[in-house]
């Protein structure tokens, strides 16, 4: 469920972004959004959701680390893109997100390991 509520913030992130910025820059800050976006929604949508699948028939808990360091790339380049826009509000968003995101990999990573081992 977290990772589906990340993927909705990203389109309303990228829709706030859209409509604030009328500056040169919108063009690179867009396309950087749009990547953003399509990345966590796709991780949102197919690959968590498919790894969850494979773990319950294996009767598996924990998700593999590799998606854990996707995600983490993922919502750590929605940080740093936060950091190019002067809108507090966008920023917090970001970066809330992004720390949040990190604690809960981690938390993962703890589990999988844990039963891994």
């Amino acid at each position: 469920m977290i990772w589906c509520r990340h993927g909705v913030n990203n389109v309303l992130t990228f829709m706030y972004i859209n409509i604030k910025i009328n500056n040169k820059t919108k063009k690179i800050m867009n396309t950087f959004g749009l990547i953003t976006l399509i990345s966590a929604t796709t991780m949102a949508l197919i690959a968590l959701p498919l790894q969850a699948i494979k773990h319950y028939r294996e009767k598996k808990i924990g998700l593999h680390p590799s998606l854990l360091i996707l995600s983490w790339i993922v919502y750590l380049s929605r940080a740093l893109f936060a950091l190019t826009n002067t809108d507090g509000i966008i920023w917090y968003i970001m970066i809330s997100d992004a720390i949040g995101t990190i604690v809960s990999s981690f938390m993962l990573l703890q589990i999988w390991w844990y039963r891994k081992g």
